[in-house]
């Protein structure tokens, strides 16, 4: 028999199976209970090549992020994807995780490499060329060493951004966010379309000019009325229906971008592709 509670999230409001099955739970004599968990932001990066990204102040506040770090020490550059993974190279994303807030203020669940069984799950799965040519990281050191990445998936048109963190000692230098924003300049050389930033942390995203393309919710769909009740002023009402990423990404404004940020020359030249 099937339990008196499944949970379903989270997962896209405005995927067609998340109505199929609210449907078929109440035809079934089931309750549904729906609440928000968190928006999901992209960059509409073709609007943002034509309308010129990115604004002036922005560039002038990332040029001078730059200048203050290269006064600390020689800035690196590395690109990482296809044949330069190593183990090696999953070890210095594990030491980044290490000396970040992610190790030092939570219990580490959200770390990707900082355990070694993490690193050998990611070498099992970049032993697949088409993965490991998919997943390219973004690597920021000084003085070699690495004090910041960002990890995505290319895709081809839409790129995916799955982790990235810094050291924690090198945030007065804003190391997070100029990798960030490498990583944006680098997508809309390439001539992507889309940079998907996921949830969380919306400030930067907005900053960075992500718009919340559509929400996410958990879902519960409980057998007893009575259970339902009681668990509904604790988890959420009926389930909403959103407006589609399509249609966020064609309301979503890119207005008033100009002119044009390059980051510094790579001081050790570039690693990978």
């Amino acid at each position: 028999m099937l339990r008196q509670v499944w949970r379903l999230g989270p997962m896209r409001e405005t995927d067609p199976g998340f109505t199929l099955v609210a449907q078929a739970a109440r035809l079934a004599g089931w309750r549904v209970l729906a609440r928000p968990s968190g928006g999901w932001r992209l960059i509409d990066l073709a609007a943002a090549r034509v309308e010129g990204w990115p604004r002036g102040s922005t560039a002038k506040r990332l040029r001078c992020y730059e200048r203050n770090l290269a006064a600390q020490g020689v800035v690196g550059w590395r690109h990482v994807r296809g044949q330069d993974w190593s183990a090696q190279v999953l070890e210095e994303l594990g030491q980044i995780e290490a000396q970040s807030w992610i190790a030092r203020t939570t219990d580490g669940s959200d770390a990707k490499f900082l355990h070694a069984h993490q690193r050998v799950q990611w070498q099992r799965a970049l032993s697949d060329p088409v993965l490991a040519e998919m997943l390219c990281a973004t690597i920021l050191t000084l003085d070699g060493r690495p004090v910041a990445f960002c990890l995505d998936v290319d895709s081809g048109p839409c790129q995916y951004g799955i982790a990235g963190t810094y050291c924690q000692d090198m945030a007065p230098f804003h190391v997070g966010e100029l990798v960030n924003y490498r990583v944006m300049a680098d997508a809309i050389a390439d001539g992507q379309g889309v940079l998907d930033l996921g949830s969380g942390f919306s400030g930067y995203k907005r900053e960075m000019g992500a718009i919340e393309a559509y929400h996410l919710v958990d879902m519960l769909l409980i057998s007893s009325p009575l259970f339902a009740a009681v668990r509904g002023r604790m988890w959420g009402g009926a389930p909403k229906v959103a407006a589609s990423a399509s249609t966020a990404l064609q309301d979503g404004g890119h207005a008033g971008r100009a002119g044009v940020w390059k980051p510094l020359p790579d001081a050790t030249g570039s690693d990978g592709v």
